[in-house]
């Protein structure tokens, strides 16, 4: 919009500048014995102010443009640190915002029971709509009205402490971060993690067209407990970096192409 706008103002006045030009030109053609000769001067120095007056407005866009750039590279490199910032504040969540106390607690105490659930199996872990057994269970936990409960069990669905598969509802990373903020010691292990990819990535590397690992072969080939090794399975399949596909009896799993750059 100021290009045009510029180019418009050049367009504007290098016409009057001509124009002046020619008539400064035929008055002393007119009036002066050396007619021709004089007239061409004229509209030599019209030129010369013509080209003077573009060079002016190129030279100025230059520099709107290299501004322009240097804005860029400042809101590239503000949106990196934001990015950076959000990322190491992803594992602080901190209850839902505008809940009061009572449904601070209720909310706290769905996600410590909805936790002790899960932790049993991440996979087969599901809760319906209404999530009733839990709501009363927990209702009864903190002396709550249940109603209290169930309206807050709506809140943590809208606060993305839990997400919706299929008709069912599971837990989401986030709310595995809440639990730890709580006191719960989640399975969560980045060493386990690592592993997992690695192994997940060597079995890619070795067979690069089917590479799905049985989920008893890889329980049996990373060390450690078993709900350890499937929670964070769960999580890094949350994540993207692992692909799940489930039948009757067990599942298999595949690294996927965002795993393998993270793990590579």
């Amino acid at each position: 919009m100021v290009r045009r706008k510029k180019i418009g103002i050049f367009i504007i006045f290098g016409s009057v500048v001509l124009a002046s030009s020619l008539l400064i030109g035929y008055l002393i053609s007119e009036n002066s014995k050396y007619g021709l000769i004089s007239s061409i001067s004229a509209v030599f120095i019209g030129g010369n102010m013509l080209v003077g007056l573009y060079q002016l407005v190129s030279t100025d866009r230059n520099h709107t443009n290299i501004g322009l750039g240097e804005k860029q590279d400042q809101d590239s490199k503000q949106n990196e640190e934001d990015d950076s910032q959000e990322t190491a504040k992803s594992n602080q969540i901190g209850p839902s915002k505008s809940l009061r106390p009572e449904q601070i607690q209720a909310q706290n105490e769905l996600i410590r029971t909805a936790y002790d659930e899960f932790e049993e199996n991440p996979f087969t872990f599901m809760l319906t709509y209404q999530a009733s057994g839990v709501v009363e269970e927990v209702a009864e936990q903190i002396n709550a009205d249940k109603e209290i409960v169930s309206k807050v069990w709506q809140f943590c669905k809208d606060d993305e402490y839990f997400r919706k598969r299929g008709n069912s509802w599971r837990l989401a990373p986030k709310a595995l971060y809440r639990a730890e903020e709580l006191g719960v010691e989640t399975r969560l292990d980045e060493d386990i993690q690592d592993k997992i990819l690695n192994s997940l990535l060597q079995e890619y590397r070795d067979n690069p067209h089917h590479s799905p690992v049985g989920q008893e072969t890889l329980l049996e080939t990373i060390a450690g407990e078993k709900k350890t090794i499937l929670q964070n399975l769960w999580f890094l399949c949350e994540k993207n970096y692992v692909e799940r596909e489930g039948y009757i009896g067990g599942a298999w799993f595949e690294i996927t192409k965002l795993g393998r750059r993270v793990a590579e």
